[in-house]
C-alpha cells in the first residue's frame, strides 16, 4: 500500500498517528487510514512550529477548514521586493514537524483556499543534504474555492528524499497584500 505524505503546510504524513490532545485526536480521525496527522492547525500554538518570514504574518481561523474546526491563515504583505516571503519548515522546525526520510511516501500535498481577488502562483521548495541539494516548482492557486497541491516524491528531483531538511511554499514580489488559508 502506497503510503502519502502530506503536509502542513498541511501537514500529513503516511502512517497513522495519534495525538495528545483530545482535539486533534478528533481532528486526526478523519485522516485517511494510510496518512498520519502532523499538525490539524488547530491552536495558535500551531503556528510556532513553522518558519514565518519577510512581513508575513499568520494566525488560526475558523475558516476554511479541511480537517478539524480551523486552519492557518497566511497574509502575505504586498511590494516585498526580493525578500520572498512565505512560510516553511527549516532545519530543526522541519525535523520537529517531518521526518528526514521521505523515501516510504509517494505523496505530499497541502490544502489551500486563496482568498485573494486574483489567482496566484507560489512557489514550492524543497532542500537536503545541508542545503547543498534543491528542488523547486511553481504551483498555481485559483481564487475563491478549495484547492489541494499536490506533489509525487518520484518527481521531486535533485534531492536526496532521505535526508530531507526545509520546506517552504513562497511567492516573488505581490502588488497586493495576499491572503491564502492552509490546513491538511
Amino acid at each position: 500500500m502506497s503510503k502519502i505524505l502530506s503536509t502542513f503546510l498541511v501537514l500529513l504524513l503516511a502512517a497513522g498517528a495519534g495525538f495528545a490532545a483530545d482535539d486533534k485526536k478528533a481532528a486526526g480521525d478523519k485522516a485517511k487510514a494510510n496518512e498520519e496527522m502532523i499538525t490539524s492547525l488547530e491552536e495558535d500554538g500551531d503556528i510556532d512550529s513553522f518558519d514565518i518570514d519577510a512581513g508575513v504574518e499568520a494566525t488560526i481561523e475558523a475558516k476554511h477548514s479541511t480537517v478539524g474546526k480551523s486552519s492557518m491563515k497566511i497574509v502575505i504583505p504586498e511590494n516585498s521586493g526580493d525578500k520572498w516571503p512565505g512560510i516553511g519548515a527549516f532545519d530543526q522546525k522541519f525535523t520537529s514537524l517531518f521526518p528526514e526520510d521521505w523515501t516510504p511516501y509517494s505523496e505530499i500535498w497541502i490544502d489551500v483556499f486563496n482568498e485573494s481577488e486574483t489567482p496566484i502562483k507560489m512557489f514550492w521548495k524543497f532542500k537536503s543534504d545541508g542545503h547543498t541539494k534543491q528542488f523547486g516548482k511553481d504551483v498555481s492557486i485559483p481564487k475563491g474555492k478549495p484547492y489541494t497541491i499536490k506533489m509525487k516524491m518520484k518527481d521531486i528531483k535533485n534531492v536526496n528524499l532521505a535526508s530531507m531538511m526545509y520546506m517552504k511554499l513562497f511567492v516573488g514580489n505581490m502588488p497586493v497584500p495576499t491572503i491564502i488559508y492552509i490546513d491538511n
